[in-house]
């Protein structure tokens, strides 16, 4: 097939060649977005894990807060030394309240959560001078050594009508101070700002929780779209490929198997090995036609020759047949008188008379210088009388003489085949008819008789 009408189909290279590209900036987009969704999602994880951190900066603020209380109230209700020294283990060592405050300032600085714990945490200190006043009273009431004490306790300056009670009720105004309502009032104040605080943060949380699940989102979509789009190109991809090549593929198999041309479609390049294929194909038969009809035919005549001879009585059901022998009488006089190329014209003229009075279905054989053979196929004993007569006629067409070709008579043999009877033995009854034409003075035609 020529380049014109090759059909228009797309490059298997061109189409590789964009597959990759393809397959390529998809998945540099899918790495960027992945990276940007892992990094959202430490970024949320980040965000979660600082909000549980001020979360619990805050409570550990309340907890430093109420047990600064509560060992303030123990010691104002016992007299116990121990608690006091609890509440200024926490104040001054442990710091709960300070350090909260520090952690929170350090990651919300300048926030209204970093806003209200500072104003507790000055509601709170605020409230230790309250603390250290009772405690001041209750160790006065104990009558301990004011000097053991914390220096807080020693620099609070009692008022001179608590001077003036007695240790009894020193005592009790020592309770009531961390039990009334203004000090109830603070601490309440206190945990309100704690708790604003906690809401505060709760907010600034989801505020950022929602912007970065919200991006995150964005950023799975836009996965999820590249992901798609990477399958269907993939797809397309497979589906061209089988469509261009693989399809052909498995249809020039089966052609080639029939030995059949290759159907042209399918991509460019195997367009052009279908026809480069094709061409070759066509030469090879055209050239194992000639070899074959040049193995089993006679150059000379065009009849069959020996060898398509053999292979007729191999592939043919002989059992039906007519087998017919015959020579050209006195041939070598001919060739001697007259030179071999007027033989050969004899023999032209014998071959196509021969093709012209019998059946297309009837093959002619050369088998060797002037012997003829003639299978009949599909013809009983009955079609004796037919080829005799039609052996006569011949010999009464080959008599007459022209210019370049003299007068020829055949001897013919007839044999029918038979069951029992294997090739070898139809060709020598044949024979063993000719011999006896050829006594009898040849020029005629006898069947063979068991």
């Amino acid at each position: 097939m020529s380049e014109t009408k090759r059909r228009r189909s797309l490059s298997i290279y061109k189409l590789n060649i964009s597959m990759i590209l393809i397959v390529l900036g998809v998945s540099v987009l899918i790495l960027i977005s992945g990276y940007h969704t892992v990094k959202g999602y430490i970024n949320m994880r980040d965000s979660t894990d600082s909000f549980i951190k001020l979360q619990q900066s805050a409570y550990n603020m309340q907890i430093g807060s109420d047990y600064l209380t509560e060992q303030a109230r123990y010691f104002a209700v016992t007299g116990e030394i121990q608690y006091l020294q609890n509440y200024f283990e926490e104040a001054n060592v442990t710091k709960r309240r300070d350090n909260a405050l520090d952690t929170i300032k350090s990651e919300l600085s300048g926030s209204s959560a970093a806003n209200y714990l500072t104003q507790s945490m000055n509601e709170s200190v605020e409230l230790m001078q309250t603390e250290y006043y009772s405690m001041r009273l209750t160790v006065e009431a104990n009558d301990y050594n004011l000097s053991e004490f914390p220096q807080e306790v020693q620099d609070v300056t009692l008022k001179s009508e608590d001077k003036a009670l007695s240790k009894t009720d020193m005592k009790t105004r020592a309770l009531t101070l961390l039990m009334n309502k203004d000090y109830r009032d603070k601490k309440t104040a206190i945990n309100d700002n704690m708790q604003l605080c906690l809401e505060s943060m709760v907010g600034e949380t989801e505020k950022e929780q929602i912007h970065t699940s919200t991006r995150l989102q964005e950023l799975l979509l836009r996965q999820f779209v590249l992901i798609i789009i990477l399958i269907i190109a993939t797809m397309t991809f497979i589906a061209l490929i089988t469509a261009l090549v693989i399809r052909p593929m498995k249809k020039a198999v089966i052609y080639i198997r029939e030995d059949k041309p290759i159907p042209v479609f399918g991509s460019e390049e195997f367009q052009f090995l279908a026809e480069t294929n094709n061409l070759m194909h066509e030469s090879s038969k055209r050239r194992t036609g000639q070899l074959a009809f040049e193995a089993s035919h006679d150059k000379l005549t065009g009849t069959f020759n020996r060898n398509g001879y053999d292979r007729l009585t191999k592939t043919l059901d002989m059992k039906n047949s007519a087998l017919l022998l015959i020579d050209l009488d006195n041939f070598k006089n001919i060739n001697d008188t007259y030179g071999h190329a007027v033989g050969d014209l004899v023999l032209v003229k014998v071959a196509d008379t021969l093709m012209d009075n019998f059946r297309s279905s009837d093959y002619i054989c050369r088998i060797g210088g002037d012997e003829f053979a003639i299978i009949a196929a599909e013809t009983g004993p009955d079609a004796g009388n037919v080829l005799s007569r039609k052996i006569h006629h011949i010999n009464n067409y080959l008599s007459l003489a022209d210019d370049d070709v003299p007068s020829i008579s055949l001897s013919v043999g007839i044999a029918f085949g038979k069951a029992g009877i294997d090739n070898e033995r139809l060709f020598k009854q044949a024979d063993s008819a000719l011999y006896k034409v050829k006594q009898n003075g040849r020029k005629g035609c006898l069947v063979y008789k068991n």
